[in-house]
């Protein structure tokens, strides 16, 4: 349980940090697609213009809360399956194939 909670800890703070950094240039990227003739430079002008340096926190709750779930998942289940694997491999690292008869040797 301890390590599925760090886990999940480890994907929280890697989404929110992920989110935080990266939502002021998602939102000077909707600004661009959503205007005509607008050059990136033009779209940062503007959302300082109307928004101030607060431009970098707009939707970024509702980015937040939800990056930070599909973090905490993709972290728990990326170590679950990796676990799985590395599991079910170690059990074939112990035999050999002979590759001309078919046959398998365990040790």
């Amino acid at each position: 349980m301890g390590l599925l909670l760090r886990n999940a800890c480890i994907g929280l703070i890697c989404g929110l940090s992920a989110d935080f950094f990266s939502n002021g240039m998602r939102v000077i990227k909707t600004l661009k697609q959503t205007s005509n003739d607008m050059t990136y430079g033009d779209c940062l002008q503007k959302a300082v213009e109307e928004n101030g340096v607060f431009f970098w926190f707009r939707g970024l709750g509702t980015k937040m809360i939800m990056g930070s779930l599909s973090s905490i998942m993709f972290a728990v289940l990326w170590k679950y399956f990796e676990e799985k694997i590395t599991k079910s491999s170690s059990i074939l690292s112990n035999t050999d194939v002979n590759l001309k008869t078919g046959r398998i040797f365990f040790h």
